[in-house]
């Protein structure tokens, strides 16, 4: 589903990033959420667990003690589930599945030609004549009330009539919540197909039989993967899914005795287990996942911050490195001319640590005691004085 893809997705991607980062950082911390986010990358892969139907038997007379369960695996068909059916078509106002068994109602689920979900309820079986003998059914009546959970946004309809109203009463929603009424004679069966329902969530159905006259055993199928289909499951002659009876229960002193015989269809997890990938894996892996990308972003923006300061640093320096260099070329060449370079002038290096000050000669005021020019502005610990005798600036002393 799309919650396992996204589950694999951020546990892959958390896994990468994180163990990059324990490559380049060799950090304790990354390491354990390396293998983590390892281990829930490879569970959303293989540790969902698939959800199944399970039909439950309720004890009347205690509705929280289940008499017997099994787990159904629907019957895979080539054709819709109307056309599986297939009422009326060879035997009149009966269904001709295969599966009718004489006072026994049997229950599955299968999957059409569509891919599509349906739950198939079929009483007795149809007047037929076996080496010069006639089968036909008990007859009886039937009444169901249906109680759904988790179907509020589905469309439940009956995909199949046996026997289309006003034979039969039919009052059910779409979400599978109502009663249906049955009445039907030796000759023939009742029954119906409802669909589809969504196997996307899990849901809960609760048929509750207030009445039944005739059958006597209820028969859950489930589908034969391997084709190995139980022994007298079908009749040969009918095309028919491989088969197994899941699920035999007697109903004598069920029905109309202690109390209303119930069965319970749920389409979940498995009955020992949770759903591991909506309640533990998709969180963590989200979590996991913030965590390597809050990691990643603050780890990158610290590197560029610092880069960009050590950028500024190394630019100061080749400044100041320039400066110097252009002074002492220009002290070297006054020095061989016997007078200061035109337009030249001093670095003084400031005691409060704000680097070098260039001070021009074309900028220069009056001068101090010692003969020291003073910059324009800057008088503070300057005396007005006069050059040198031999005309030469004099070196400064005075202090910035």
């Amino acid at each position: 589903g799309i919650d396992r893809a996204i589950s694999f997705l951020c546990s892959s991607v958390a896994s990468f990033l994180l163990c990059k980062r324990w490559i380049m950082m060799q950090q304790s911390w990354a390491r354990i959420l390396s293998l983590c986010t390892i281990f829930c990358a490879f569970s959303a892969y293989a540790s969902k667990l698939p959800y199944q139907f399970r039909l439950q038997i309720v004890d009347p007379a205690h509705p929280k003690k289940i008499l017997n369960e099994t787990t159904l695996i629907p019957l895979e068909l080539n054709q819709t589930a109307n056309g599986f059916y297939a009422y009326g078509r060879y035997h009149s106002a009966s269904a001709t599945t295969g599966f009718e068994r004489r006072g026994t109602i049997v229950f599955f689920m299968a999957q059409d030609s569509s891919d599509q979900i349906a739950l198939f309820w079929i009483m007795d079986i149809y007047r037929h004549h076996v080496m010069q003998r006639r089968i036909e059914g008990t007859g009886g009546h039937c009444h169901i009330s249906m109680k759904s959970e988790g179907l509020e946004k589905a469309d439940i309809k009956v995909l199949a009539y046996d026997d289309p109203p006003p034979s039969d009463h039919y009052n059910l929603g779409s979400a599978a919540n109502g009663t249906v009424q049955w009445r039907w004679s030796p000759c023939c069966t009742d029954g119906m197909a409802l669909g589809y329902f969504p196997v996307k969530k899990p849901f809960r159905v609760s048929v509750r039989l207030d009445d039944l006259v005739g059958p006597d055993t209820l028969r859950a199928l489930t589908y034969a993967k391997d084709g190995k289909e139980s022994p007298g499951v079908a009749r040969s002659s009918v095309p028919h899914p491989p088969a197994r009876i899941a699920l035999e229960q007697g109903l004598a002193g069920l029905v109309n005795g202690t109390g209303p015989f119930t069965l319970r269809l749920i389409y979940g997890p498995p009955k020992a287990g949770v759903d591991v990938m909506a309640i533990i894996i998709t969180p963590i892996a989200l979590i996991l996942l913030g965590v390597a990308l809050t990691i990643i972003i603050y780890t990158r923006v610290r590197k560029m911050r610092q880069k960009r300061q050590s950028g500024r640093l190394a630019q100061q320096e080749s400044m100041q490195d320039s400066l110097l260099g252009a002074e002492e070329g220009r002290a070297d060449e006054a020095k061989k001319a016997g007078k200061p370079a035109k337009g030249g002038g001093y670095i003084i290096q400031g005691s409060g640590g704000g680097g070098l000050v260039a001070v021009d000669w074309g900028k220069l005021g009056p001068v101090s005691n010692t003969g020291a020019p003073v910059p324009e502005g800057r008088t503070k610990g300057f005396t007005s004085a006069s050059v040198n005798s031999d005309g030469t600036q004099p070196i400064p002393t005075a202090k910035p």
